[in-house]
């Protein structure tokens, strides 16, 4: 593969991976995914803006961390809360995402590290409304 093809590969990821989850969505999630859908879409929000808000900052680097690989990893979450399966296949492109990431260099080892928040922040946001509907009741 030339270098322009594994460029576009990298540009088309996110947007598939998060088709890839609309579609898990509805095929896992009896009813409405709807909720389910607005939590990812948020968190896929607030790790991307956090991660811009970094990068303006320039706090380790004007890179850090790595937007896309955050964007990645907080879709990753929604698949892993669907199913096992659904996580492992999304967990094995991720990694694939973020080796091809480094081999194109577009981002460093530790700016790929960095994005690594984005899990965290993604499973309280999606885990956060329905612990609050828990102890409403």
């Amino acid at each position: 593969m030339s270098y322009q093809q594994l460029d576009k590969i990298a540009d088309l990821f996110n947007p598939i991976l998060a088709l890839a989850l609309i579609g898990a969505a509805f095929c896992c999630i009896q009813g409405a995914p709807w909720s389910f859908l607005l939590r990812g879409g948020l968190a896929v929000i607030v790790v991307q803006q956090l991660a811009k808000y970094a990068q303006k900052r320039e706090l380790w680097g004007e890179d850090f961390p790595s937007t896309h690989f955050a964007v990645a990893l907080a879709l990753l979450v929604g698949f892993w809360i669907l199913s096992r399966t659904w996580g492992l296949v999304a967990t094995l492109a991720t990694i694939s995402y973020g080796a091809l990431m480094l081999f194109q260099r577009y981002h460093t080892p530790a700016e790929m590290l960095g994005a690594f928040f984005a899990l965290p922040l993604a499973l309280g946001i999606h885990l956060w409304p329905q612990r609050a509907r828990r102890v409403a009741n």
